[in-house]
């Protein structure tokens, strides 16, 4: 059966949309039961981030106390910020209380934050709120959407608002989900509409970075992202004499750079990248890799890479010249040694289990390397940079020391 806002939604206005008719509904479930949904997701979700832990303790107080006269509405125009009026005249959804707004929510999905949208809705709103300390400004977005860096700072006045937050789609699934489970004085239609609106956002859209299909959606709708990831953040310095390619490469399913270690050949070479599983017919990045896990007097236990999102690093190079390093064998681990790679002893060494090795499928060349999920560097803000960044330095680094004594060992 088709879902019913996959069918409806077509762009960032429609979702906006969907989502306030939601809450809507959430207001008048609130109104007639005397509950608290719609403070509990303005709570949970909008303001979950908050800039200001006490202001947010009286902000959801004030809302609890003025369900009747809270009124939501979507693309509001406002034209009298004293703010230039470069960008920004519609924030998506602005709540009213007793016809003076308290909160405005700027929805992104694929969309650029302009420079001074926010900083305008927020001047507009202190402008024209009954109380500062009741009114908030939400940025609603993706984590392919990078806000400002002075939108969290709490001690920036740039926003007029002190009560900011960043909420994200995937947290408005979630959130979602999880009311269509609730099954105290659940209202039919209400359960049915945030089930199907969080089964949407799940699947179709919002990117979560552990779902295999999510990050497919992520990496079409944010090829400038992730270009941007490999070009500055996965950049290592490698000596002046080494040959780089022919800028960022993309497929169908990942980014990569690659780099020759000399001038006059490309038959050997180290790639390093952003990529997505399941392997498919596209997929030329993680095509085949396997780890073995072989300690001593056991038997061989292939594993491959699970599906997710990766970063990688690996060597490219002959399969005959591969086999004459240690590591490049099912049996086989090598370890670093200062300059030199030395084979491991009996048993295998805690940080040889992180690599993966595969031949490619006309047995000529083969690929030796390391993947690592994506998720495991986020930072708490669902950002990657840092941890991307020393990741690929100490791999590169020892995938560069491999690729000297491949080449040392082929003559």
């Amino acid at each position: 059966m088709t879902n019913l806002y996959a069918r409806l939604v077509r762009k960032e206005d429609d979702r906006t949309e969907a989502l306030a008719d939601l809450l809507e509904r959430l207001l008048a479930k609130d109104r007639k039961d005397g509950t608290t949904r719609f403070t509990n997701f303005v709570s949970g979700v909008l303001l979950g981030n908050p800039t200001d832990e006490h202001q947010k303790t009286f902000f959801e107080c004030t809302l609890n106390e003025s369900l009747n006269t809270l009124r939501i509405e979507t693309q509001h125009y406002i034209s009298d910020s004293t703010l230039p009026e470069a960008y920004g005249k519609t924030p998506d959804i602005v709540v009213f209380k007793e016809g003076k707004p308290v909160c405005v929510v700027e929805v992104k999905v694929d969309a650029k934050i302009a420079d001074g949208q926010l900083e305008r809705y927020g001047a507009w709103l202190i402008e024209n709120a009954d109380d500062s300390n009741v009114a908030a400004l939400v940025l609603l977005t993706t984590y392919a959407i990078r806000p400002p860096e002075t939108f969290r700072d709490s001690t920036c006045q740039s926003y007029g608002v002190g009560l900011r937050s960043i909420a994200y789609w995937n947290d408005v699934s979630r959130w979602f989900g999880e009311l269509a489970t609730d099954t105290i004085d659940s209202d039919a239609l209400l359960t049915s509409l945030a089930r199907e609106f969080s089964t949407f956002l799940k699947e179709g859209e919002m990117p979560t970075l552990d779902d295999v299909a999510v990050a497919r959606n992520y990496y079409t709708h944010s090829h400038q992202v992730l270009t941007d990831a490999v070009d500055s953040n996965m950049r290592y310095v490698f000596p002046d004499d080494w040959r780089h390619g022919q800028g960022v490469s993309h497929k169908p399913v990942g980014i990569y750079r690659l780099i020759y270690p000399d001038k006059e050949s490309n038959s050997r070479g180290i790639y390093y990248g952003l990529c997505f599983k399941p392997v498919d017919e596209n997929d030329d990045c993680l095509l085949g890799f396997e780890r073995y896990e072989n300690g001593a007097g056991t038997p061989e236990s292939p594993r491959a890479i699970e599906d997710g999102f990766y970063a990688f690093v690996y060597v490219y190079a002959p399969a005959e010249q591969c086999a004459m390093i240690p590591g490049f064998t099912r049996n086989q681990w090598y370890r670093r040694q200062g300059e030199h790679l030395v084979e491991c002893e009996d048993g295998l060494e805690a940080d040889s289990t992180e690599w993966y090795y595969c031949h490619e499928l006309d047995g000529r060349y083969a690929n030796y390397g390391k993947v690592r999920p994506i998720q495991e560097m986020l930072d708490e803000d669902g950002y990657f940079e840092n941890g991307l960044q020393e990741w690929t330095r100490r791999v590169a680094e020892e995938t560069e020391c491999l690729l000297r004594a491949l080449s040392q060992q082929a003559g």
